[in-house]
């Protein structure tokens, strides 16, 4: 056949049976007779090992490969008794089961299953401490103080940034609302003749990943409702001499 070209043979002796044998060089490493020499080869000890049970002590002879594969118990009975050492008991606080959890996680669980923690987290209804609205909040999940994230933040108070911000607003003598809830999100200023959302953004505080992530959410979010956004950044607003002027000047470039 034209370009046929037949394979080259070479000749070997087993390592291990000590036969002599014909190999194709393309196809195999030459070094063992038969599949059978080779596991033997590839084998320790006759494919046995002693262990020392890491759970009572004794020594076994073990097959390699046999469970527990890291070999470190002579038994599944030594396995499951130093498995059930790493877990401890806990009663559930809504129907009163034992159940087990591991040491690592002892405080994150509370409830034996997820029916309990849905029947554990109970809703009922309060008033906002700030604005006095009345809502309904989950107990042990929320504090039930306050009806949103704009009247948290109203609670918590304003920053210095923010009360820079608030001055050159006032100054300028925009009408606005202060910590106003949009939608899902609070937003630092809003002011409703201009349908425009000021932002003061702190140095430090946005430029966390996840909360650079969260504001692109919030630029479409006011962006879908026809709502223009400005965000101020902490070291321009420091920087300035005449904070109004800037302010101004932010509002006729983006709006």
């Amino acid at each position: 056949m034209p370009g046929y070209k037949p394979s080259a043979h070479a000749h070997g002796k087993c390592p291990v049976c000590g036969k002599e044998f014909t190999y194709y060089v393309k196809n195999r490493s030459g070094r063992y007779c038969s599949i059978a020499c080779r596991a033997i080869a590839q084998r320790k000890d006759g494919g046995k090992k002693t262990i020392k049970c890491a759970h009572c002590g004794k020594e076994v002879i073990k097959k390699k490969g046999t469970w527990p594969r890291s070999k470190r118990w002579c038994s599944w009975r030594c396995y499951n008794a130093d498995r059930k050492a790493q877990y401890v008991e806990k009663v559930c606080k809504e129907c009163g089961k034992v159940f087990s959890v591991k040491k690592s996680m002892e405080n994150r669980y509370k409830v034996c299953s997820r029916a309990c923690r849905l029947a554990h987290n109970k809703t009922t209804v309060t008033n906002c401490l700030i604005c006095g609205k009345e809502f309904k909040y989950r107990i042990g999940v929320t504090s039930g103080k306050y009806c949103s994230m704009s009247c948290y933040r109203k609670s918590v108070g304003e920053n210095s940034l923010e009360k820079a911000v608030r001055e050159a607003i006032q100054q300028i003598g925009w009408e606005f609302e202060q910590e106003k809830q949009i939608g899902r999100y609070s937003v630092d200023f809003y002011i409703p003749n201009l349908r425009l959302v000021i932002e003061a953004d702190g140095e430090y505080w946005h430029k966390l990943r996840r909360v650079k992530e969260q504001d692109g959410r919030k630029n479409k979010y006011l962006a879908d409702q026809n709502i223009g956004i400005i965000r101020l950044q902490e070291e321009e607003v420091l920087k300035q001499k005449d904070l109004p002027a800037y302010i101004r000047k932010e509002v006729t470039k983006h709006h």
